[in-house]
């Protein structure tokens, strides 16, 4: 009995010595957390973007820190505050580059942060084929051009013979220089009636500034591939060939001028909603214009080109008497679309005249139906002025009160 007493006795007074040595040694507490570094730079980015980059340091002590950013590839100013750090459009080139931050404190605590970040080329525009073979033979009788908006909707259009037969809609992306589209056409020989449609082209195309090439496969509406095509392009900037400056937004009012919309109104007001000015016309036109939300800096190379995209999308009522080609003769509801202005003087216009194009479809993922391609004249400013067009035709009093 006394043996077991003693026992017992042993083990508390044991486990009461564990406590108190805990007790003493304060738990053996934690080491404090290390000095860390983060930013809020993007993944990726386009080429005429200015990146504002703000660093965040954690477990540093309290007082004035020092930040540093270093780069090979990139040029970096410092921004409005010493965490602060900035990448330009006109410093930026299309790549992959890395990025080593730094930021320390008086007592010699540190961090470092390292970051990379993909530049895309910027492939907005209207590109033209400027060279089409097949099996390194040069064709002659068919020409393109291609509508690219900023966030990668893609309408095609080819010639044969200078003759329009074919439209398509669909959407591209771009890493770094190589642009890749898929879209969805519909074709009529004789312009005005569609025989073929839902079969695709892919592409891929390697862009140098102005300039691209690559080639691009048709594969018919059951998926067969029926060739591939060596192409070369050029970006024609409109605006820029005439001397003008295109629109940063799409606000105003515009007349239709092609036979399924002819003299409909439709206005576009400074939040890109677009609406019928007269609703339950004989061609409707709803959706929503992307505003342009890039910081425009002195000196950044971003200009507008008068691309804009466009979403939930819908016509209705739009029927072109002489065919389905241009329109579809069907209505398309909440779909998508580009917009792209035109200086007027193109056409024999005032020189303060535009002219507005929209390309849409139901998708770009996928073929709903033959794309619709309105063309409207600008008849009201973005500030509310009637334009040379609207005084002609009698449209100017549409313009007070916008």
């Amino acid at each position: 009995m006394n043996s077991m007493t003693n026992r017992i006795t042993a083990i508390c007074f044991a486990f009461y010595m564990v406590i108190a040595l805990a007790a003493c040694s304060g738990g053996g507490g934690s080491s404090p957390p290390s000095p860390s570094l983060s930013s809020n730079l993007p993944s990726t980015a386009f080429d005429d973007e200015t990146i504002v980059i703000t660093l965040t340091a954690r477990n540093f002590e309290s007082g004035e820190k020092t930040y540093n950013a270093t780069s090979n590839t990139l040029s970096i100013e410092q921004g409005n505050s010493s965490n602060q750090f900035v990448i330009t459009g006109e410093t930026s080139v299309p790549g992959n580059h890395t990025i080593s931050f730094s930021a320390s404190d008086t007592s010699g605590k540190s961090a470092t942060l390292n970051s990379s970040i993909r530049i895309d080329a910027v492939v907005t525009g209207f590109w033209q084929t400027t060279s089409l073979s097949l099996d390194g033979i040069y064709v002659d009788d068919v020409t393109a051009s291609i509508l690219v908006s900023r966030e990668g909707r893609v309408y095609l259009e080819s010639y044969t013979y200078g003759y329009w037969d074919e439209k398509c809609f669909g959407s591209s992306s771009i890493s770094v220089k190589t642009l890749s589209f898929e879209v969805w056409c519909a074709s009529a020989p004789d312009g005005y009636q569609v025989s073929d449609e839902n079969y695709s082209l892919t592409g891929e195309l390697e862009v140098d500034g102005p300039l691209a090439s690559g080639e691009y496969s048709l594969y018919s509406a059951s998926g067969g591939l029926e060739g591939t095509v060596d192409v070369e392009m050029e970006r024609t900037d409109w605006y820029d060939l005439v001397g003008q400056t295109a629109p940063l937004d799409a606000t105003g009012i515009y007349a239709g001028i092609r036979d399924a919309n002819w003299s409909e109104l439709i206005a576009v007001d400074s939040a890109g909603r677009v609406s019928p000015v007269d609703p339950d016309g004989i061609c409707d036109v709803e959706g929503s214009v992307a505003q342009v939300d890039i910081a425009l800096i002195e000196g950044n190379e971003y200009s507008s080109r008068g691309i804009f995209d466009a979403s939930s999308l819908s016509q209705r009522g739009c029927i072109d008497p002489y065919g389905n080609f241009f329109t579809g003769n069907r209505d398309i509801l909440s779909g998508e679309g580009a917009l792209m202005f035109f200086p007027g003087i193109l056409y024999g216009w005032a020189w303060d005249d535009e002219v507005l194009f929209f390309a849409m479809s139901d998708s770009a993922d996928s073929y709903g139906g033959i794309p619709s391609g309105l063309v409207y004249a600008r008849v009201c400013s973005a500030s509310g002025e009637a334009t040379p067009y609207a005084t002609y035709n009698g449209l100017s009093g549409f313009c007070s009160g916008q």
